[in-house]
């Protein structure tokens, strides 16, 4: 089973040495990372293309010449990965050492389903973990109420998408993945996918930390970037 990561970045300098550390760290290596970067104004780009020269056999890049944003970067990013799993990565994340084996394992016992949504740990801007709180809290998922794929697709349907791109993987060999993602004012790139893989009832819930997801002011999309715990508790 081929491992592809679709990896998007702006203005990454701060955060992704340690994203992509961690990427290389697994112990289930990935076969492709595919990164698409936004036309950075930082150091973004001179960061990846060391990372490239020392590991010249994973890496491809895809420089946009202009800031195009997050959904249609993604979108070009996906398109561009060959392998039979996808996993999404944003740069200023951290992956624990066993996500991809734990990926793996997940789709092979489930071999009918399309897609996958998993828990992370949070931690803010300094990489410091919140001990109260996780990722679905941070988007009060009941994931104790939702007990199967029929009560996931409603749930994302009728109330809102809990399916954080970031903590997501998928097959490869879904085609709505080969046609355009339609441009629609607000609409996020793991909104689309998760509506897409949700709607045969195929995408599953994996209650496990496999990320550590950063809330920063500076992130473009998801999270609480103001209120931080309190808002979380409320």
């Amino acid at each position: 089973m081929k491992i592809s990561v679709a990896f998007i970045v702006y203005n990454g300098a701060n955060y992704m040495r340690n994203q992509l550390d961690s990427i290389l760290a697994q112990i289930h290596k990935v076969d492709q990372i595919i990164v698409v970067e936004d036309a950075s104004t930082d150091n973004t780009k001179e960061i990846i293309n060391s990372y490239s020269i020392e590991n010249p056999d994973l890496f491809i890049i895809h420089n946009n010449a202009n800031n195009i944003g997050s959904y249609k970067s993604i979108e070009k990013a996906i398109k561009a990965c060959t392998g039979d799993i996808i996993i999404l990565a944003d740069h200023d994340d951290y992956w624990e050492p066993d996500k991809v084996s734990s990926i793996i394992k997940w789709f092979e016992e489930n071999p009918k389903m399309d897609g996958l949504m998993t828990n992370g740990l949070l931690m803010d801007a300094k990489g410091e973990i919140n001990s109260n709180y996780f990722l679905w809290d941070s988007m009060c998922f009941p994931c104790g109420n939702i007990s199967n794929s029929e009560d996931l697709k409603l749930y994302i349907n009728t109330i809102e998408n809990c399916a954080t791109g970031a903590a997501m993987a998928f097959r490869n060999n879904l085609s709505f993945l080969k046609k355009p993602f339609p441009v629609i004012k607000y609409f996020i790139h793991d909104r689309w996918l998760a509506i897409n893989i949700a709607e045969k009832n195929s995408l599953g819930i994996l209650n496990e930390k496999l990320i550590r997801y950063r809330i920063h002011p500076s992130q473009e999309t998801g999270g609480r970037k103001e209120g931080g715990e309190k808002g979380i508790q409320s």
